[in-house]
């Protein structure tokens, strides 16, 4: 064979080739195999994980794939607390750690990612990821955990610091005096866990640390404690999870999710629950002052004014300040309305004053100064003219929200400057039939704070129609101002256009009158509010209750003649007293039927108490209750070391009125853990879901099997269970 026939059979070789690459080309690029849908996985450390007797202040961490870091500054607690920051990174496959703060000895170091570890690609995370290690013989791994609340709203509190001092440690200004040693943080829906621990009895404090100074060092700084000290134990056990089909899938093969368990520790106590408050320590004094016009000088304060600090006149200090202003507070403000005309022309006014003062220190003295009040420039004439025309007003205005058009409704005469008095001949109240209008009583009071509102005090009927006239005559500004005539018409709804809430209240060991209860909307607001009352028992009740305290007689017989084995036993749950086999004997006793200590005398105080609001318009409403136990009529928060906030309960759901009908419920309060109890409509906080990760591989599987449907061979089935996301 010559050399062009070798050639020949050459060329015809290489396009064959080409030819079939070119038909491979044609099914498609090759696949890149399944997505990673795996969190990284921690391969090495230095120091080991567990380690004890170390030294080394530097921290390495390494993974099986890239990660980076999210969030580590929100993310990330390293107890005990660092004094300098640590530094950290991340890098390739690596997490650096350097500690600052030289290492105390014989302490178990944790070190709390959370869910601040993902990969680089997929974002996956590693979630729950904790590292600790020892400078002693001994690896300290004890937990706390538990949920701070809101102690007024029950919502949860996040990004709180805890802490937890040895009980051993007890004082009255502990935590103000001794730095935090063990810390944690609350998450989005208030839960910690103070980790590395030694097995001991704990006090768990929850701090909002402004200062980083890990005490309480200011009053405004919010605070949660219980004063009760926490005894830490653990359990062995097994814990059972469920592992995904999207994690061991193969290609051609069936899998269904499977079931693995393996052995788990639980850590107690696990159910901590502490209140949040801030304490009510107001800060005040002088903010700003101003003269808004010839005729009012302003003061405004730091917080809202329970009185009105005199002031008077330093160019005439023995004229009495009644003939000088009448003052009025206005929010923050008090406004305080010269009188006197010549007053009115001086350019400038010096008063002084004497009032309440907070220092750096929160503490409260009293203090004189010295205020002028210079006029301020004149308004020009067509600015003039519209003051004065509208200078004096009076107003009419009906109460808003549940109290709107009932028999409680309250009607206010509001005056745009004040007035010596209001005369009621001045003002006709009618309740208008027809067109036949009929004169009522009424009464006007001065409000004791605004001193520019007055409340008309009418007893309104349902069903009718009311018409109120003031006299333009008969209402004069102290600066001889008249207003023009007010007329407003105001009608009461009839009583089957309401309807209203009974609760029946159990199992509060509490005083009627300190049982507070507070309507709410569906925001939250409150609507109105009423105290609980005694419990009118029903005959069939009654009756109960005689039956239960003959039963108890009889028992209590029974047992001192021996004969308590042939006595009945009965159970009357949640009516004031509990009578069961429980509560009667021992676990295992058939000779004994013996009471706990002032058990029977403990139930039979707490009575049942009674709720009530009336005339509401159809709606659903929301319902807690508080425990008034200064009975100063307002919730009253904490005060360390020594005061808890007042207790606060939710009613778990809304209750929906209607027309015409009585929504009666049973509330058993301390049925539900606090963290339970508010209804999930008012929740401000609400679960989050599991960070959803679309499956890609979902796609990848779709795509080999019509690959495979196209190239004639079998069909692929999708893997059994495959996830859309996870």
């Amino acid at each position: 064979m010559n050399n062009r026939s070798l050639h020949i059979i050459y060329l015809i070789g290489v396009l064959g080739i080409l030819s079939g690459f070119a038909g491979c080309a044609n099914r498609g690029a090759p696949e890149g195999g399944p997505f990673d849908v795996t969190p990284p996985r921690l391969v090495r450390a230095f120091p080991e994980q567990g380690a004890r007797n170390v030294s080394e202040k530097r921290i390495v961490l390494r993974f099986d794939e890239f990660i980076k870091l999210v969030n580590q500054q929100d993310k990330l607690i390293i107890s005990p607390p660092q004094k300098t920051t640590a530094r950290i990174s991340a890098s390739g496959k690596v997490v650096d750690i350097h500690l600052e703060d030289t290492l105390k000895p014989n302490t178990t170091y944790s070190f709390y990612f959370d869910d601040a570890l993902v990969d680089n690609n997929e974002d996956n995370p590693l979630e729950d990821f904790s590292y600790s290690f020892s400078t002693g013989e001994t690896l300290d791994s004890m937990q706390l955990l538990g949920t701070v609340l809101d102690a007024q709203t029950l919502e949860p509190v996040q990004d709180l610091m805890l802490g937890a001092y040895f009980a051993s440690m007890q004082s009255d200004t502990l935590l103000s005096s001794t730095p935090i040693p063990f810390i944690s943080k609350t998450n989005r829906m208030g839960q910690f866990v103070i980790r590395g621990l030694k097995d001991s009895s704990y006090l768990v404090f929850g701090l909002k640390d402004d200062d980083n100074d890990l005490r309480y060092s200011q009053p405004t700084e919010g605070l949660a404690f219980d004063g009760v000290a926490h005894k830490t134990w653990l359990l062995d056990s097994i814990r059972t999870d469920t592992i995904r089909i999207d994690s061991i899938v193969r290609r051609d093969t069936l899998h269904r999710d499977s079931l693995v368990t393996y052995p788990y520790t639980y850590y107690y106590p696990r159910d901590l629950l502490l209140r949040y408050f801030v304490s009510d320590v107001k800060r005040m004094g002088i903010e700003r002052y101003d003269r808004l016009d010839s005729m009012v000088c302003r003061v405004e304060f730091a917080s809202i004014p329970d009185s009105v600090p005199t002031m008077y006149l330093l160019d005439s200090p023995q004229r009495n300040p009644q003939s000088v202003y009448i003052a009025s507070i206005e929010g923050k403000g008090i406004n305080y309305w010269l009188r006197d005309s010549l007053l009115m022309q001086a350019d400038s006014l010096r008063f002084g004053i004497t009032y309440a003062k907070t220092d750096s220190l929160m503490q409260t003295a009293t203090q004189t100064d010295t205020l002028t009040f210079y006029k301020p420039k004149a308004k020009t004439s067509s600015n003039q003219k519209k003051d004065k025309k509208e200078g004096f007003t009076v107003k009419l205005e009906a109460s808003k929200g549940i109290k709107s058009q009932t028999p409680r409704d309250s009607l206010f005469i509001v005056l745009s400057r004040p007035v010596d008095s209001i005369s009621s001949s001045a003002i006709s109240v009618n309740k208008m039939v027809d067109t036949v209008a009929t004169p009522i009583l009424f009464e006007v009071r001065q409000d004791t704070k605004d001193k520019l509102r007055y409340h008309l005090d009418i007893a309104w009927s349902y069903g009718e129609k009311y018409k109120i006239d003031i006299d333009s005559l008969g209402v004069q500004s102290i600066y001889s101002d008249s207003c023009e005539q007010v007329s407003l018409q105001h009608e009461i709804l009839q009583e089957k256009e309401f309807g209203r809430i009974q609760l029946s209240l159990q199992g509060l060991d509490v005083a009627d009158s300190l049982i507070v209860a507070e309507l709410l909307d569906k925001s939250g607001t409150v609507l109105g509010y009423s105290r609980a009352s005694a419990q009118i028992d029903s005959m069939v009740q009654q009756a109960k209750s005689i039956e239960v305290d003959s039963m108890l007689t009889k028992l209590l017989a029974a047992q001192s003649e021996g004969k308590a084995s042939s006595m009945p036993r009965t159970a009357t749950e949640k009516e004031g007293i509990s009578v069961t086999d429980s509560t009667l004997s021992p676990a295992n006793s058939t000779d004994s039927l013996a009471l706990p200590k002032d058990s029977v005398a403990k139930q039979k105080t707490i009575e049942p108490h009674s709720i009530t609001f009336v005339d509401l318009k159809p709606a659903d409403y929301y319902l807690r209750i508080y425990i008034d136990s200064n009975a100063d009529g307002h919730w009253t928060t904490g005060k360390y070391p020594d005061q808890q906030p007042e207790m606060v309960y939710y009613y778990p759901k809304a209750l929906a009125v209607k027309k015409g009908f009585t929504t009666s419920e049973v509330w058993f309060p301390l049925d539900l853990p606090l963290d339970k109890q508010k209804p999930e409509e008012l929740r401000k906080t609400k679960p989050e879901e599991k960070r959803k990760r679309e499956n890609k591989n979902i796609e990848y599987y779709k795509r080999l099997r019509d690959k495979r449907g196209k190239q004639g061979s079998a069909p692929m089935e999708l893997p059994s269970g495959l996830p859309t996301s996870f």
